[in-house]
C-alpha cells in the first residue's frame, strides 16, 4: 500500500511540473513589447562600445535565445531598455523573443515547406529511378534526403500554433524589424 502511494505521488508530481513547465501562448501585448523593445536598442546600436554583442549572431552554436540572453546581458542600458519595456529582466525578454523569431521563422516558411517537401519527392523518384547509381548509393541518398526533411519539420514544428497565430497578426511589424524582403 505504501509503495502504491509514493508511486501515485510520484506521478501527480510529474504530471502537475509537465503543466507547470507549459508556456502560454504568446499575447499581442508581448509581441508588441518585445518589437519596441528591439526597435529601441537598434536605435542605440551605433552607441554600444562591444560591437561583439551585436554580432552574436554568427556564433553558429548558439540558440536564439542564447543569443538574445548575451544581448540583454551586454551592458546595463540594455537591461535599462529591457525592464522600461515591461519585461521583468532579459531572460523573459530573451525568452520570449525566440519564441516570437520561431514562430514568425515557421510562418515565413510555410509556404517555403510546402514547395521543399515537393522537390525532396522529386528528387527520390529520380535517385529510385536512376541507373546510374548503385543500390547501396541510392539507399545511402534517400537516407540523407530523409534526414534533411526531418531536420527542416522538426526546425519548423518547435513553435507552437498558438505563437503562429499570435505572430500572425504582428507579422507586418516583424517583417520589417528583421528586414524581411517580402517578394510578395
Amino acid at each position: 500500500m505504501k509503495n502504491c502511494i509514493v508511486a501515485f505521488l510520484l506521478s501527480c508530481l510529474l504530471a502537475f511540473s509537465g503543466l507547470a513547465q507549459a508556456q502560454a501562448p504568446l499575447t499581442d501585448d508581448q509581441i508588441s513589447r518585445w518589437i519596441r523593445t528591439v526597435q529601441e536598442l537598434q536605435m542605440f546600436e551605433d552607441d554600444f562600445d562591444d560591437e561583439e554583442d551585436w554580432a552574436l549572431a554568427e556564433d553558429e552554436d548558439l540558440s536564439l535565445e542564447q543569443i538574445y540572453r548575451q544581448l540583454a546581458q551586454s551592458e546595463a542600458r540594455v537591461r535599462e531598455i529591457i525592464q522600461r519595456h515591461g519585461f521583468r529582466d532579459g531572460d523573459e525578454w530573451a525568452g520570449i523573443g525566440s519564441r516570437i523569431s520561431q514562430a514568425f521563422m515557421t510562418l515565413e516558411a510555410g509556404d517555403m515547406q510546402a514547395e521543399f517537401r515537393r522537390e525532396m519527392e522529386q528528387a527520390r523518384r529520380e535517385i529510385r529511378q536512376s541507373e546510374h547509381f548503385t543500390d547501396e548509393q541510392k539507399a545511402m541518398m534517400l537516407e540523407q534526403i530523409e534526414q534533411s526533411q526531418k531536420m527542416m519539420e522538426a526546425h519548423l514544428g518547435s513553435a507552437s500554433e498558438e505563437d503562429v497565430a499570435a505572430v500572425r497578426a504582428k507579422r507586418r511589424e516583424l517583417r520589417e524589424l528583421f528586414e524581411y524582403d517580402d517578394d510578395d
